[in-house]
């Protein structure tokens, strides 16, 4: 019984709703066609005002008989009766009252809806109205209370005066809603998330009616006694929720029960437990350890500002917690950061890095390892030193003059011109030679052309010398800057080669390759080869991009935390 009524309501609803847009569109078809034709009376919007007028009329006065027989059959009516106003506005200023195109007319229903219009819209007003309040005054239940809400909002689409009739009665009955339904919360809650519920419907009451009030004192005790709660604790967690609460408290009312002063006791009492909980981090021997210390002892800062020596105890934490890597060049010079780029930043842990500025050390020899103490006091903090060593030793060594013998060949093909008719001469390579010379075999005929084979021999003499040097590419320790230590080694040889090429050569003058090498010049000695070698040694950058990994490892194995 109860399915049938609620479909047959859904069904009355639906043919309400449906009726309201049949009769929407109708007005609004015979109000574009009347506007048309107030212009100019033409043929096809005369016949198109004719249907729309007939189905306008039809479906006003539906709705208009509905009015009195439904709770809310007047929203109808007020929904649309401005569009029945402007139809008939436009409809009484054709003469005579009667629309006419040749021998045809059609009679116009001119209406005063003014009366109907403060009718409608007051009764649909007050239909809403009083539903609304039945809702709030027969139900205890919040969801079906906010219900009236959507009466409430069609008793302001309706009415005619809505600020001076319904809002102030309205804003009452909301507030009334919102705040009982706090209240219950607020009584009923277990716990402080419970009860918290209650402060949005506390803020939407404030919003509507200002005649609740106690709310500010309510939500800020609610704030306060939950902060007082928590102070007690020694989780931070707790603490850091108490001070938030009891900021909450201030803003509902001003230091609320000294809310403000209470608030800076759990700062003070929060700084207090994460500086200890620093110092025993602090403690621990590692990079990782060392930054987090680094990290708890600036959260000391925040609960209070520069909270004993938390400040400088952090940036000692942080320095230790990484390691600078500097890279020198074969000058002394320092590299600048992206040097660090080498291979080596992705073979290292994170906690090495490469610092981002090295101008106050520009002028610094970083050869020098007793300069390391200047650049710490300069840079401010102390480092790891990849660099090149002075060379281990440069050895020497020549070989030669040796000799070897190479046969050359030239080939030529002798033919008439067939355009000139002279004999020419013309190199061609081997393969043609030999290709040429296999036909004229099988032929048995030489087609008018003569081979020619120059042979001659290539005499090469060749000495050389090299010095080769052993390259220590250094790594050294300097975060104690006063007592730098070279804590790893990589060895490179690098070499440096002289060699003279002699050619000679004898036989046909058709054969001659030419361009042969006859330097005037002799062997360099041992000593400028040495030389040589020792004013141009290899960069850093080519030591580290070789033996990039080696390189990681023996930092990684070297550079321990201290």
């Amino acid at each position: 019984m109860k399915r049938k009524i609620t479909t047959l309501l859904l069904f009355f609803v639906i043919l309400c709703l449906t009726q309201q847009t049949n009769a929407q569109y109708s007005v609004r078809d015979a109000i574009k066609y009347a506007s048309r034709l107030k212009k100019k009376v033409k043929k096809g919007n005369f016949k198109k005002f004719n249907k729309s007028y007939a189905e306008a009329l039809q479906a006003i006065e539906k709705i208009e008989s509905k009015a009195t027989s439904t709770e809310f059959g007047y929203d109808g009516v007020a929904s649309n009766i401005n569009s029945w106003i402007k139809l008939n506005n436009i409809l009484a200023k054709f003469p005579n009252g009667k629309i006419v195109y040749k021998d045809e007319s059609i009679d116009l229903k001119v209406k005063d809806y003014g009366p109907l219009k403060v009718e409608a819209k007051t009764k649909a007003a007050q239909a809403h109205f009083d539903a609304g309040i039945k809702i709030v005054n027969e139900s205890d239940n919040f969801i079906k209370r906010k219900k009236a809400f959507t009466h409430f909002s069609k008793v302001e689409k309706y009415a005619l005066n809505y600020k001076e009739t319904y809002a102030e009665k309205v804003k009452e009955e909301k507030g009334k809603v919102y705040y009982e339904e706090a209240m219950r919360l607020l009584s009923e809650g277990k716990t402080f998330e419970e009860k918290k519920k209650a402060v949005s419907l506390f803020t939407s009451t404030k919003k509507v009616t200002d005649s609740y009030k106690d709310i500010d004192e309510k939500v800020a005790g609610l704030y306060y006694d939950e902060a007082i709660r928590l102070s007690a604790s020694d989780k931070i967690k707790d603490l850091s929720a108490a001070t938030g609460y009891f900021a909450t408290a201030n803003k509902w009312i001003s230091d609320f029960n000294g809310c403000v002063a209470k608030r800076d006791e759990v700062c003070e009492k929060g700084a207090g437990i994460v500086y200890d909980m620093a110092v025993e981090k602090e403690k621990e021997k590692s990079f990782s350890a060392q930054s987090k210390a680094a990290e708890i002892f600036e959260n000391a800062n925040k609960w209070v500002k520069d909270y004993k020596d938390a400040t400088a105890r952090a940036k000692i934490a942080r320095d230790r917690s990484k390691v600078n890597v500097l890279v020198v060049d074969k000058n002394g010079n320092l590299l600048s950061p992206s040097a660090f780029a080498y291979g080596l930043k992705q073979k290292l842990p994170n906690y090495f890095i490469t610092p981002s500025s090295i101008k106050d050390a520009a002028n610094i020899d970083m050869n020098n390892t007793d300069n390391y103490a200047e650049a710490k006091k300069v840079l401010g903090y102390g480092f790891v030193v990849v660099k090149i060593g002075e060379p281990e030793s440069i050895e020497y060594s020549k070989s030669g003059p040796t000799s070897s013998m190479k046969d050359v060949h030239s080939y030529y093909v002798k033919k008439k011109n067939a355009s000139t008719g002279k004999i020419e001469t013309k190199k061609i390579s081997e393969s043609t030679y030999k290709t040429t010379k296999a036909i004229i075999a099988i032929a048995k005929e030489d087609g008018g052309q003569t081979l020619l084979k120059y042979s001659g021999k290539v005499s090469t003499t060749v000495e050389s010398a090299t010095a080769i040097a052993t390259y220590a590419l250094e790594i050294w320790d300097a975060r104690d800057a006063e007592n730098p230590v070279r804590v790893g080694v990589i060895y490179k040889k690098y070499s440096k080669t002289d060699r003279i090429v002699r050619e000679v050569y004898a036989g046909d003058g058709m054969a001659n390759p030419g361009n042969l090498s006859n330097p005037t010049r002799s062997l360099k000695t041992e000593a400028e080869l040495k030389a040589s070698l020792s004013s141009n040694p290899p960069s850093v950058k080519e030591l580290v991009k070789l033996d990039v990994d080696k390189v990681a490892e023996k930092i990684k194995l070297n550079i321990f935390y201290k």
